[in-house]
């Protein structure tokens, strides 16, 4: 998914709200709800990965989603990850 070097708050929104359905959320019995890291689409992947280094990914290549949203709640095209 490209998203254009100027974009206004209604496009982001829509960006984001795209990338939140395009990832499958997976509920685990005794845990908090994940996804898989390797669901996201570039460039994104990349983005949340440097993001979020050193932070609750597994082993199995999973991500809580918490952590999913609260990196979408915070992209900004002025971002370094954009």
């Amino acid at each position: 998914m490209d998203v254009p070097d100027t974009v206004t708050r209604e496009e982001m929104r829509v960006v984001i709200s795209e990338l939140w359905k395009m990832v499958p959320h997976h509920r685990a019995e005794l845990s908090p709800d994940y996804i898989w890291i390797r669901d996201i689409p570039e460039p994104w992947n990349t983005r949340f990965r440097k993001a979020h280094r050193g932070s609750t990914f597994t082993i199995m290549g999973t991500a809580y989603i918490r952590d999913w949203s609260k990196f979408l709640c915070l992209i900004r095209p002025s971002d370094p990850y954009w």
